[in-house]
Formats: C-alpha cells, structure tokens, sequence
C-alpha cells in the first residue's frame, strides 16, 4: 500500500490485491471530538486529533466484519511518538505498534475474526508528551467503498 499526499489536501491509498489494484481518494482530514474522545469512524476516514495532556488515550470505533483486512495507522504531525492499538468487540487486543524517530507512523493490518464494532486506542508511546496526529482507517478487503479500480498506466485525475 503506498499513501501520496497531494499538493490539493487529498490523500490517495493505493494498495495491491493480486493482480488488482484500488485506490481511495480521501478528502483532507476531519477533526475528531474534544476530550474525552470516544469517535465512532468508518472505513476510509482521515482524522486529525491530538494527544493534548500527559497519559490522555484517544479511542475511535468502527464496524467490522468475519474476514474484513483493514489498515490502520497513526501518523505523527508534532509532539510525542505515537501507538495503536486494535481491540475486537471482546475486548481483546487484535495488535499493536509504535513509531521509531524514522518513520513516524504507527501502522496495524490486521485480519478480523468477527462482526462488531472494533475499537482503535491511539496514546502517547511512554505517555509522558502531548502529540498531534493523523489517524486513518481503510478496508483493504474488501475494498472499501471508497476505493476505486486502477490499471497499470492510468492517470489518476481527482475525483
């Protein structure tokens, strides 16, 4: 999966199913809720949101189902280093992952194992920094609706 950030404020995902390839065309990210933040997103959302006091947990949700492959990934604009984590409708961790002071985002695939609503915990890695950060949720299979098919050569114009 490759992201391009547009000098137009969209963010296109490319990803590679096979021999198929999709890509999504998100408009420029939306604000999530002031504190305490409990947001309800959904598959090929971008939100801006902010580690704003020391030990502060961001949480979204969003629904899912049996055999869903979704990415999800944080990545930081200022401040700390970020971590996220993907919890099933039971309460158990499906993953986790922090950034390194290289790549600055924090990503997850994963694979759901059953319908409901999933939550996404986004903190600060040591918990001891205030961060700004951009969250982004996408359903790679099946491929959400706002991918759209590609071949080989095309120009992607905006939408």
């Amino acid at each position: 999966m490759i992201s391009i950030r547009q000098k137009n404020s969209f963010l296109i995902i490319i990803w590679c199913i096979g021999s198929l390839l999709f890509f999504s065309n998100q408009a420029e990210a939306y604000q999530c809720s002031p504190e305490p933040t409990d947001d309800l997103i959904q598959h090929g959302d971008t939100v801006t949101c902010n580690i704003d006091s020391i030990g502060d947990n961001d949480k979204f949700r969003f629904s899912g189902s049996n055999g869903d492959t979704v990415a999800v990934q944080v990545s930081r604009r200022g401040g700390g280093t970020p971590c996220v984590e993907l919890w099933d409708p039971n309460g158990v961790r499906i993953g986790w992952n922090c950034t390194n002071s290289f790549n600055g985002y924090a990503r997850i695939n994963a694979t759901l194992d059953q319908k409901g609503t999933h939550t996404i915990l986004v903190n600060e890695y040591q918990n001891n920094a205030e961060m700004d950060y951009v969250l982004a949720l996408e359903r790679i299979m099946p491929p959400s609706a706002a991918a759209k098919p590609i071949t080989q050569g095309a120009k992607l114009n905006e939408a």
